[in-house]
């Protein structure tokens, strides 16, 4: 299962339908589709096709969707991390990692208005990073676990039939901060 494809169905079958709720403000199917597609067309011009990890720091704005599959579409492996976490661990994450962005929610709505449409977006192969998740291990320095786009979907076409999950009749209350990789 493509997941990128799964979720770009979705922004074009049902794109009035809800995908997250966050302080109020609501993001469709669609608008995540077409958001993030923005973003990924300006990261592409504006960043070396490199994969090299981009930060995403913020809550749970709906900013953070967009950037998670922004970032993914455009060719690199994204790192979330909650503003909550202490400065000095994110200064540390930051070296650990060799990002070449850090992207919060305020940067991704200044850039959406100045993102041209019709780029073409970058997915990644089934090798490449999805995302890179931070854990102290035993040490207590963060280390990065990087998930890869296979990881990824191994996972989803497992838990979809697990769970018994209605492929269009759930919602789930996010309490976990997505820099927990549970999220």
């Amino acid at each position: 299962m493509d997941l990128l494809a799964r979720i770009q169905h979705w922004g074009t079958t049902t794109p009035e339908r809800i995908a997250h709720v966050s302080a109020g403000q609501t993001l469709t199917y669609g608008g995540l589709a077409h958001e993030s597609d923005l973003l990924a067309g300006y990261l592409i011009q504006h960043l070396p096709n490199n994969k090299a990890p981009i930060i995403l720091r913020g809550h749970k704005e709906n900013e953070m969707l967009i950037g998670m599959l922004g970032i993914v579409k455009a060719g690199h492996p994204y790192i979330p991390l909650d503003i909550s976490l202490p400065d000095q661990r994110v200064d540390t994450i930051i070296t650990a990692s060799k990002t070449i962005l850090t992207l919060t929610p305020e940067l991704i709505q200044l850039i959406l208005p100045r993102a041209e449409h019709g780029i073409k977006t970058r997915a990644p192969a089934k090798d490449d990073g999805w995302y890179v998740i931070f854990t102290s291990g035993s040490t207590g320095e963060p280390k990065g676990v990087v998930i890869t786009r296979e990881s990824l979907e191994s996972f989803v076409d497992w838990i979809l039939p697990e769970q018994g999950f209605k492929e269009s009749g759930e919602v789930f209350l996010n309490q976990a901060p997505f820099s927990f990789d549970l999220s």
